[in-house]
């Protein structure tokens, strides 16, 4: 009889600790912050890189394991100081949505491409949580500004650098861009060639 009610109730036990997985998952994969971070990687990231996308998604790293700590922080762990505070006056002077932070995102996750597709699970999740330095952030704000409107900015010209891989950037046809110093204000505009 004893024996009968130890195993109810384990398998009681074990039946509301399932439940209780199964409503935590549910909870993380529905908040705002997940959505948006799912966002990130499977629709910006694919649009936009779709080897290093599948890459991640190859992986099994979900977005949720290093947005959390990017987004949630502003980047405040990823960059020093000063560096960080450019990355802030990008993202308060573009909108006040804060839309741009999804772009600064995807621009991190191209800065360190070749080492994401070169690199094993350890490896690749040793990168994402501890970011390389960035010599200058102004590019990777740059980065995020032309990928956010690639029509009003232009691609930073030391993108092919910061790729850190050889592959040739494709030219394109001359258009009417603008240039972003990373303060809000427009430093160039005209026709150029990307």
């Amino acid at each position: 009889m004893i024996c009968d009610d130890l195993c109810l109730w384990r398998m009681q036990q074990e039946k509301e600790q399932t439940l209780f997985k199964d409503v935590e998952k549910a909870e993380v994969m529905t908040s705002p912050l997940a959505k948006k971070l799912e966002r990130i990687q499977n629709k910006l990231l694919r649009e936009h890189d779709t080897v290093l996308h599948v890459q991640l998604t190859n992986l099994g790293i979900a977005p949720q394991v290093y947005g959390i700590r990017w987004i949630r922080l502003l980047f405040g762990r990823e960059f020093p100081l000063d560096g960080l505070l450019v990355v802030w006056d990008a993202i308060f002077a573009y909108s006040p949505s804060l839309s741009l932070v999804d772009y600064i995102c995807v621009a991190m996750l191209q800065f360190i491409r070749n080492i994401l597709i070169g690199f094993d699970y350890p490896s690749c999740m040793q990168q994402l949580m501890h970011f390389p330095s960035v010599g200058d952030t102004h590019y990777l704000v740059e980065r995020a500004l032309h990928l956010r409107n690639p029509k009003m900015y232009l691609e930073p010209p030391s993108w092919q650098y910061h790729r850190m891989d050889s592959s040739p950037v494709q030219p394109s046809s001359p258009r009417k861009a603008k240039r972003f110093d990373g303060f809000g204000k427009v430093i160039s505009s005209g026709a150029s060639k990307v």
